[in-house]
């Protein structure tokens, strides 16, 4: 078999930090909601390690010690919170909840309200299943051998992913199906991210924007530029399915303010296996990686939300994820699996996006 793999790791995600190209020109301060304080400046911090990814806190404050505090602050709230979510993380509570055939575990609040909220928001985002771990690391070995994963195995793991298995009872949780494992993914990153971003703004921070990874994103306030600008990365860009000699490197850019965004891809994590790639979006019907875009993005108002939407929306065929999408009115991007771009109606974006067509010309 031919096989190049991609692990999602530090280095990888500190190569895909360029999707978001973050820009804020000085200028006029008469927005509201724009920072505070004599000459506020811009600053940024990267923390590396916390739920496995690359985070990275940009700001304009008037003064640097408020910055510097604010940032050790979010970077042990997001190690904190990794402590707990983290499935890749052997002692963290989630694995222990995972490794304990059927027993009680104490769960701290933030894990218990997570798996709560993932428990109630089930039915409007069925395709974003957090039960869904055992097939996710069916795949995942699939990534590390380069072998594909047996109908037979993955038939087995699929018997176990009824969310139904997560038993919450006060300040412990149980999985009655002792062969379920639970996988929160993106959603952790979004519920981190809304979590230190509350905290920066208790502290004092109030224009910021918080990435964490590529695909957890939380914008507050506005700055002297009026809006933030985030670049969007072409897919092409990173996984050149198009075959275009001179990819693009961006769709285009977006332009708001105090809005939250979840980027969920084909070109993240993936790898190949005889000329065809498999992503780590795995659609809970078929228990394969779902293959009908290329990537997906969301705007909402929680980080947590637009996670749990994305997920959800990459996984459906496109006539039922543009139905969820209106259902749920929310505000979406897709880059089908040719390379074109639909949104829905007021998606924000300036010059327009690049359709796989204009990306090979």
């Amino acid at each position: 078999m031919g096989v190049r793999r991609r692990r999602w790791r530090w280095a990888a995600a500190l190569a895909l930090l360029i999707l978001l190209s973050l820009t804020a020109a000085y200028g006029s301060l008469s927005s509201a909601g724009a920072p505070q304080g004599k000459n506020p400046r811009k600053y940024t911090a990267t923390f590396v390690g916390a739920l496995d990814t690359v985070t990275t806190l940009t700001a304009w404050c008037g003064e640097e010690s408020l910055f510097q505090e604010a940032a050790a602050l979010a970077e042990k709230e997001l190690n904190r919170l990794s402590s707990l979510y983290d499935r890749y993380d052997p002692d963290s509570t989630l694995s222990r909840l995972n490794s304990a055939e059927g027993e009680a575990v104490p769960v701290p609040d933030e894990l218990s309200s997570l798996l709560a909220y993932c428990i109630e928001q089930s039915g409007r985002y069925p395709g974003c299943n957090i039960a869904l771990g055992g097939v996710t690391a069916l795949w995942e070995q699939a990534r590390e051998t380069g072998f594909l994963p047996s109908e037979e195995a993955l038939r087995e793991a699929g018997r176990h992913t009824s969310l139904s298995a997560l038993r919450m009872d006060g300040s412990t949780a149980a999985l009655d199906d002792p062969d379920t494992r639970l996988d929160l993914g993106g959603v952790a990153k979004g519920d981190a991210a809304d979590r230190v971003a509350a905290l920066l703004k208790a502290r004092g921070l109030d224009c910021f924007l918080l990435s964490c990874g590529e695909s957890s994103l939380v914008c507050e306030g506005t700055p002297p530029s009026g809006s933030w600008r985030v670049g969007l990365r072409h897919p092409d860009a990173s996984l050149n399915l198009s075959g275009a000699e001179a990819p693009p490197e961006l769709l285009g850019t977006l332009s708001f303010s105090d809005l939250c965004l979840s980027v969920s891809g084909d070109y993240q994590q993936y790898f190949c296996v005889d000329g065809t790639y498999y992503s780590h979006l795995i659609d809970p019907d078929t228990l394969f990686p779902a293959r009908y875009y290329r990537c997906v993005c969301v705007l909402a108002d929680s980080a947590r939300e637009a996670e749990m939407a994305s997920k959800a929306l990459f996984v459906e065929p496109p006539e039922q994820s543009r139905a969820l999408a209106e259902r749920e009115t929310l505000s979406v991007l897709w880059v089908m699996a040719d390379g074109s771009v639909e949104t829905t109606d007021g998606f924000p974006g300036e010059g327009g996006w690049k359709t796989g067509e204009e990306g090979q010309s």
